[in-house]
């Protein structure tokens, strides 16, 4: 090989080479702006539900009403209720009796999605308030003895830290054996059936369909308005519901029941759901 063939030979090297990091430092640019970009959507998304749910004076009059409901639905039901059956009500504590918003807005700050990791941090505060009207309630009903059930989706491991947040609160009825939170599914069909081995379920409380019968679970069919169609005189007496913009079932069922989709996905799918003229 003479000297000017060698001398091509490297210059052509060399720019192979610089065009193969320039395109790979392209690609990881691209990458880290569709991140950003995902992330970002995710906040726009999570923001005025989270604002909505903080302060809209709204929301507050809407937790009022539905326990002041409850509190109508209980005395009816305990003046029917046979005296050898021992009465109580099972409640959800994620936006029902615990309001959990500054977690999102968390999320909204420092554009991150949902991760285990980051809601550890935020329950291990125990810093959590009541939502308006719950701490009420629940010692209304405790004081008429009815016992409380608390079931909720937080994993089991938070269960000490739970109660010292709705200790500090005055929430009633906080011995260990009323707080059912999850150990291996996200159903609550066992835990409830666990609860009426022993007591009579007067009334349940939730801001998610799941919380009160499984037949809500499954949401693939019209986003699961028919089923609660067929169930809509049990709401306001059986199945007390509080409002919640911010997550829940209602989202994964725009999702078709998988919330891993890409963001552009979601964003797709969230356009396509809306109904518009």
């Amino acid at each position: 090989m003479n000297k000017k063939i060698f001398i091509l030979f490297l210059i052509t090297i060399t720019v192979f080479s610089c065009k193969r990091i320039d395109k790979t430092n392209s690609q990881k640019a691209e990458k880290d702006v569709t991140t950003q970009t995902e992330t970002e959507h995710y906040s726009g998304e999570l923001i005025m539900s989270t604002l909505w749910f903080q302060r809209a004076a709204e929301r507050r009059a809407l937790s009022y009403q539905a326990f002041n409901m409850a509190k109508l639905s209980l005395d009816k039901k305990l003046k029917e209720i046979d005296s050898l059956e021992k009465p109580a009500i099972v409640v959800d504590i994620d936006e029902t009796m615990l309001d959990n918003s500054p977690y999102e807005g968390r999320l909204i700050n420092t554009n991150e999605s949902y991760s285990s990791k980051s809601w550890k941090e935020w329950s291990g505060l125990a810093m959590a308030s009541a939502i308006p009207g719950a701490v009420e309630f629940c010692n209304y009903a405790y004081d008429k003895g009815v016992r409380i059930f608390y079931i909720s989706n937080r994993k089991a491991d938070e269960t000490n830290i739970t109660i010292n947040n709705m200790a500090r609160l005055s929430f009633p009825d906080l011995s260990l054996s009323h707080f059912m939170l999850r150990t291996d599914t996200g159903s609550k069909k066992e835990r409830r059936a666990k609860v009426l081995e022993n007591y009579k379920i007067l009334i349940l409380i939730g801001d998610n369909l799941a919380d009160f019968d499984e037949v809500f679970e499954n949401r693939s069919d019209n986003y699961g308005f028919d089923t609660v169609d067929k169930h809509k005189s049990e709401f306001g007496d059986s199945f007390i519901m509080l409002p919640n913009p911010m997550y829940g079932d209602w989202v994964k069922a725009i999702y078709n029941g998988d919330n891993k989709l890409p963001e552009s996905k979601k964003e797709e799918l969230r356009r396509k759901s809306l109904i518009s003229f």
